[in-house]
């Protein structure tokens, strides 16, 4: 198997297993420019704020609400990821199931095959770096926040404070800044959503991975109508100071899935 210098330290340096982890907010949760850096947010004592609660219940309804988020029982996510920088580009695979079950797939020439998973009981990572291994701790409570199906409209499940920051812009766009502090975990993230649309635009978090702590920024581009849902087809991340494109071409909803494919390989 040959591989690049570039592609090369970027398994060495464990970037491929980062790629896994901070793969979209479950729906690969748009911008003509997304990856133009936001000014600088105005306090909360210049402007009046709506509370952060009201901007994340406003999300849910622009995607489709209560019904549509919750009417279906699977989804199949087919796509590619791209690193240009480095000259990689492979085949993505999401699929999730009701309640909270997950896995995603990634298979890239030359690097090989990455997956990680939720089957409702045990966080799981096999990947050309680390093996098959299981997740504990903020690695897993990462995934089991990503693994709700509906995770959008039942955001309190996974979040037990939403607080409106400020004013900001992503791209061209005013958006509303909300900090998010997850159930169980001091690890905070930081959505924008815009004003007009309600739709969230980008995401900033530090992720759990084997190399330490990571800062992921995050962009949704391509909202799409989708069987009643709104859903960004296409997700940019900064990580490592590297941008990867998450693009997905096919996305099918109720399609047969076994319980199987959700647990971890043995």
């Amino acid at each position: 198997m040959k591989r690049t210098s570039w592609q090369r330290s970027w398994i060495r340096t464990g970037r491929w297993t980062c790629v896994a982890l901070v793969a979209a907010s479950v729906g690969l949760p748009a911008t003509a420019s997304a990856q133009d850096k936001s000014a600088p947010a105005k306090t909360a004592a210049a402007i009046a704020l709506p509370a952060g609660e009201k901007i994340l219940d406003e999300y849910a309804n622009a995607i489709g609400g209560k019904e549509a988020l919750g009417k279906f029982k699977t989804r199949r996510s087919e796509g590619v990821l791209e690193m240009k920088s480095v000259g990689l580009e492979g085949k993505m695979l999401l699929l999730q199931s009701q309640p909270d079950k997950l896995v995603l797939r990634f298979d890239i020439p030359n690097v090989g095959k990455h997956e990680n998973g939720f089957d409702g009981k045990i966080a799981w990572e096999d990947s050309v770096i680390s093996g098959g291994r299981e997740l504990e701790g903020e690695e897993k409570d990462q995934i089991v926040r990503r693994a709700l199906f509906d995770g959008d409209h039942q955001w309190r499940k996974v979040y037990e404070k939403a607080t409106t920051k400020g004013e900001d812009k992503v791209g061209d766009r005013p958006v509303w800044v909300v900090e998010l502090k997850p159930i169980g975990s001091d690890k905070l993230q930081t959505n924008y959503y815009d004003k007009e649309s309600k739709l969230l635009l980008r995401s900033k978090m530090t992720a759990a991975t084997p190399m330490g702590e990571i800062a992921i920024e995050n962009d949704f581009l391509d909202y799409r109508d989708l069987d009643g849902i709104k859903m960004p087809f296409e997700s940019r991340q900064n990580v490592l100071g590297q941008t990867q494109v998450m693009r997905f071409t096919k996305i099918t909803h109720d399609e047969p899935i076994e319980d199987s494919v959700f647990s971890p390989k043995k």
